[in-house]
């Protein structure tokens, strides 16, 4: 019997949780009998409830890079060979407490520029999972999901894994190379193919903006057309979405790093501190920086008492004591 602990984050998407849970128990359904168990790990926990095969970490854990239990038991459970592996931003925690040396890691892509400014020699990948021996990760959401059939795959087997898919009602099972660019311009595509093929070419140029003539013609379309597109399906110009996606990157590096504030209007493609800091609070009611605290990393929150929502989730689920 394997046997799952999980560690959650009030920041934590129970989807996610419900998604891993729903696959462990569709296997034990399909082989008719308990080949997962599963239990949610707390700090204060026994050491014997520490003992299982394979932890995952829900969310942004990041107090883990201060309480050394916490991150200890996890390096123990890791050197005697555990598989300990992340859903979404959970990655951060495995690397805050040093558990992806020398392993690839699948970072959610809106957290990616985070990622590599706090571990620059961290490598990551763009797939929407990777399995890497006893380490996982995975960028979260639905792509959970196809993590866990292929980690159910790798313990019992394809025809189990097929199973637990339609189960699931997965039309397949997503490969880990499968990026995860090509998973979140799904819903662009399905308005118009060119959407997706702009918005890339703007999400590849942030840092050092081109012109929406570039733009267009790196899509085969005329400045006007381009227009009318964004116009239709998004009721903005192409600059203004533009715009939009440069602030979203600002705010996600003011909010995730400890860069100067100058540093990070530099990596967003703004010239001119002064315009950076309008920009920034005409989208977002508020001044670059402001609330950080510590000097940077706002996202970095002690982890407190599990949601009811949590709660109820694991509650419904089989687990062992």
């Amino acid at each position: 019997m394997h046997r799952f602990g999980f560690l959650l984050s009030p920041e934590e998407s129970t989807l996610e949780v419900m998604v891993f849970v729903e696959a462990l128990r569709a296997a034990n359904k399909a082989a008719g009998r308990s080949l997962y168990v599963w239990r949610e790990l707390h700090e204060q926990d026994a050491d014997s409830l520490w003992e299982v095969e394979s932890v995952v970490v829900f969310g942004r854990v990041d107090a883990i890079a201060q309480r050394t239990s916490v991150a200890a038991r996890l390096r123990s459970l890791a050197a005697r060979g555990r598989r300990i592996g992340s859903v979404g931003q959970g990655v951060f925690s495995l690397a805050a407490a040093g558990l992806l040396s020398g392993a690839k890691a699948a970072v959610p892509w809106s957290h990616m520029d985070c990622f590599r400014e706090l571990y620059p020699d961290l490598g990551t990948v763009d797939g929407c999972f990777v399995i890497d021996r006893n380490r996982f990760s995975c960028c979260g959401q639905l792509a959970t999901a196809d993590l866990a059939v292929r980690l159910i795959e790798g313990d019992q087997g394809t025809n189990l894994a097929v199973e637990v898919a339609d189960a699931l009602c997965l039309e397949r099972i997503r490969c880990s190379e499968e990026p995860q660019g090509k998973l979140r311009r799904a819903g662009y595509k399905a308005l118009h193919p060119k959407l997706a093929t702009a918005i890339a070419v703007m999400e590849e140029n942030l840092e050092e903006p081109v012109s929406l003539d570039w733009v267009a013609q790196a899509i085969d379309l005329s400045p006007r057309q381009l227009q009318r597109l964004f116009r239709v399906h998004f009721q903005e110009s192409p600059s203004a979405h533009y715009m939009r996606l440069r602030l979203k990157r600002a705010k996600s590096l003011v909010e995730g790093t400890d860069m100067q504030i100058s540093e990070v209007a530099v990596a967003c493609g703004f010239v001119s501190l002064s315009h950076f800091s309008r920009r920034y609070r005409m989208e977002f009611d508020s001044l670059p920086g402001q609330g950080r605290s510590g000097g940077g990393r706002s996202l970095v929150r002690p982890v407190g008492p599990e949601s009811t929502v949590q709660q109820n989730t694991l509650n419904e689920t089989q687990v062992f004591t």
